[in-house]
């Protein structure tokens, strides 16, 4: 139950090998342990047969080890919709497929208004849960983050005058987006006043995705970048 009190301490040991086996502890203990590795095989051999496939996981093919996008519509088989499958299972996009997506990336920058299932798939990488910097920086690599908020790709190549910046305005976001996902996790005993108030919002990705616009209004030199960022952020949202 969870309790100091139900800890098996070693001077029941004996006691409970006793009745469970009729044998000592340190016999109960090792017959415990080698079924424990022999289940431990069996989930290892049902992962290795899932990640063999061929199998289709939410419109991707997961084969060999990592996922595919499948020749289907550019809906059915869309970037963002792969990259959402990889954040949620843990499982890498292939080789091929990287290239792929390095080799289209001019292409995808002049992609404008995403579908309706790509802005369902980014919506889910915000609020998925671990791995949304790692994912949405994977977006941007590849010049598909630009359809959710234009021009983001120039963020990541814009470096204000301004002393308070140490990176460009978009590493900067992106780095924001990272410090979120670490204070939700509680990595840093040392910040656990700033998790517990992250803990009490109930929309992480919109907080992901203020962190990813607060700083687009400075796009437009000579203009207050809140007010632009505003105004730009309305228009994504």
């Amino acid at each position: 139950a969870g309790k100091l009190s139900d800890v098996l301490i070693t001077n029941y040991q004996d006691r409970i090998a006793g009745q469970l086996g009729d044998c000592s502890a340190q016999e109960w203990l090792s017959r415990h342990l080698a079924h424990a590795e022999t289940l431990a095989r069996f989930r290892e051999t049902a992962v290795r047969c899932l990640l063999q496939g061929p199998l289709t996981v939410q419109g991707v093919l997961l084969e060999d080890g990592s996922l595919h996008r499948m020749q289907l519509s550019a809906d059915q088989a869309s970037a963002a919709n792969l990259f959402l499958v990889a954040q949620r299972y843990s499982i890498p996009v292939s080789l091929t497929d990287l290239k792929r997506l390095e080799e289209s990336r001019a292409a995808a920058l002049d992609v404008g208004a995403p579908s309706a299932d790509e802005v369902w798939a980014f919506n889910r990488i915000l609020d998925e849960g671990p791995g949304v910097a790692a994912t949405v920086r994977a977006l941007s690599d590849f010049g598909i983050l630009d359809r959710f908020i234009p021009k983001f790709s120039d963020l990541m190549r814009f470096v204000p005058p301004d002393p308070a910046h140490s990176h460009s305005v978009g590493e900067h976001s992106m780095r924001m987006v990272a410090h979120l996902e670490s204070l939700r996790a509680g990595r840093d005993p040392g910040e656990r006043r700033f998790a517990e108030l992250l803990g009490q919002c109930g929309h992480f990705d919109m907080l992901c995705l203020a962190a990813l616009l607060h700083d687009i209004g400075k796009l437009e030199p000579g203009t207050d970048h809140c007010s632009a960022g505003a105004r730009l952020a309305a228009s994504v949202a």
